[in-house]
């Protein structure tokens, strides 16, 4: 019965659009009219009634259809609770019953329409998927599959993943030049269009998305690896939910702008990798939010290798991860945002900038109370950048500044370090394959932390004197390979009198140069070797 209400308006249109209406006359006899020439003027009325435009498409009134372009077929594997009926240019409604699957062949032109009453296409069951052998356009109204008599007015989902993976890796799918695809929800449900087009690689438009206030991941990777995605939709929400624009345009190489961006609040992780390696993306939106939640901003540029100029970051309080990896390899990028917070968080500027070639400074950084992994690895491999930023951090937490610099292959000058209080890790691998940087910061702390100083300036080829090292007692990993590969260095002065920390200074002074000057606490007895003195070396005491 619901099939057939479904399909009534359908028939009934195309009926009205396939035949005229006329009235008869009575029963007397019918007397013949003498035949009239047309006039010019009335050839050209006619010609005109001929030519009147078809009725304007009407989306939020057609069922999900796709049309085909090719000749091919169209497959529709149903995993919802109850049967999809579709209809063949509509002809007679057929059945998809729960948990099977249709392949309707179709020949160019043909148009396939598609009707439920389901309120999820996602179940134990697994996904529900439509897939298409050859191009065919999809418009109408997706809805058709929530209510099959009401979809013109539904604009509510309320079973999670109601249209999850639903054309996952359709690579044939396509938008038609003058209808419409339609998804008017307006509410939400967590997953409800998670990886939906994933891969729809002949998309060129993506749908209107209404809705204004989210549910967890509705969005997630909604559009990831839609290669020919030249136009985002609006994104008119203001009220965000955690994940809920993750990986959206993640692999969108072929867009060019993003959509505007109205939250003030955040959630987390809910613009992690939004524009991931969208490669044709010269310019982000404006990212007005001063409430941070973590994550909220994680990898969301990451590979944009087109964007010239990052959004201003205003928040003065941070949230832990939220800027991890923001504009990782963004190559194109000269300036960086001001970052004027002044309390950090866990991991907040960890990556952000790393493999940004073409930076040639770094924002100031006016925090002087560090968090764990709060700068770890933010410039790496920035090799243009040849200025450093002053730091002001008075006491470390760990991996405060691990790997901060490293690779950074113009930097000549290091900033101050004048904390002395350390944490593990805290400069592990700081400047390390700075091949540019000729001197070194002074390094104050008398009380090390595990592997503090592990591989600091391992590679830094133009070094030549090592930073004066006041630390009595040599802890675990301390000076871990800290001056390997430095072919330059000459001049060492360590005044440890106890070594009892494993692997404390291994390798510390590997590949350095066959001659130079090692100044040692008075008494305390070294080894030759790359682990301990190099041989060649002079020895003095103080």
């Amino acid at each position: 019965m619901k099939k057939k209400l479904f399909f009534l308006s359908l028939i009934a249109g195309l009926a009205l659009g396939m035949f005229a209406l006329s009235s008869c006359g009575d029963d007397d006899e019918v007397v013949p009219t003498p035949q009239k020439k047309e006039t010019p003027e009335e050839k050209k009325d006619e010609k005109k009634e001929d030519e009147k435009e078809e009725p304007a498409f009407d989306p939020v009134n057609t069922p999900l259809t796709l049309e085909a372009v090719e000749d091919g077929s169209i497959r529709f594997s149903n995993r919802a609770a109850g049967d999809v009926y579709y209809s063949v240019d509509g002809g007679a409604a057929q059945t998809i019953a729960a948990n099977s699957s249709k392949t309707i062949e179709v020949k160019a032109g043909e148009k396939v329409a598609f009707c439920g009453d389901n309120a999820a296409y996602y179940t134990s069951a697994g996904s529900s998927e439509i897939f298409c052998s050859a191009d065919a356009y999809a418009y109408g109204n997706i809805m058709s599959l929530v209510s099959s008599t009401d979809y013109a007015n539904a604009t509510t989902l309320t079973e999670k993943r109601a249209f999850a993976y639903l054309f996952r890796n359709n690579r044939h799918l396509k938008n038609n030049p003058s209808k419409l695809l339609l998804l008017p929800a307006t509410t939400l449900t967590d997953y409800c269009y998670t990886e939906m087009f994933y891969q729809c690689e002949g998309l060129t438009l993506a749908p209107a998305l209404p809705a204004t206030t989210l549910a967890y991941s509705c969005y997630d990777s909604m559009f990831a690896g839609c290669t020919a995605l030249t136009q985002a939709p609006a994104l008119p929400a203001t009220t965000l939910a955690s994940a809920c624009y993750m990986n959206m345009f993640t692999g969108c190489t072929a867009l060019t702008k993003a959509p505007e961006l109205l939250a003030t609040t955040m959630k987390s992780s809910c613009y992690s990798g939004m524009f991931r390696n969208c490669t044709a993306l010269t310019q982000a939106p404006a990212l007005p939010a001063r409430n941070l939640d973590e994550q909220c901003y994680e990898n969301m540029f990451q590979g944009c290798t087109k964007l010239l100029r990052a959004p201003a970051l205003s928040a003065l309080t941070l949230a832990d991860d939220c800027y991890f990896g923001m504009f990782q390899d963004c190559t194109s990028l000269t300036q960086p945002p001001s970052l004027p917070a002044t309390t950090l968080a866990n991991s907040c500027y960890m990556w952000m900038f790393r493999g940004c070639s073409s930076l040639s400074y770094a924002p100031t950084l006016p925090a002087t109370r560090l968090a764990k992994s709060c700068y770890n690895s933010m410039f790496r491999d920035c090799t243009k950048m040849t200025i450093a930023p002053a730091l002001h951090g008075e006491t470390m937490e760990e991996s405060c500044y691990s790997g901060m610099f490293y690779g950074c292959t113009r930097l000549t000058a290091p900033p101050a370090l004048p904390a002395t209080t350390l944490a593990r890790n805290c400069y592990s691998g700081m400047f390390q394959g700075c091949t540019s940087m000729v001197s070194t910061p002074a390094l104050p702390a008398t009380t090390l932390e595990q592997a503090c100083y592990q591989s600091m300036f391992a590679g830094c080829t133009s070094v030549i004197h090592a930073p004066e090292l006041k630390a009595p007692a040599l802890v675990e990993n301390c000076y871990l390979h800290m001056f390997e590969g430095c072919f330059r260095l000459s001049n060492v002065k360590c005044l440890a009198t106890s070594k009892s920390g494993s692997y404390c200074t291994f390798e510390w002074l590997k590949g350095v140069s066959a001659s130079g000057s090692f100044t040692k606490a008075a008494g305390f007895v070294w080894p030759r070797s790359e682990s301990g003195i190099p041989e060649g070396w002079t020895v003095a005491e103080q």
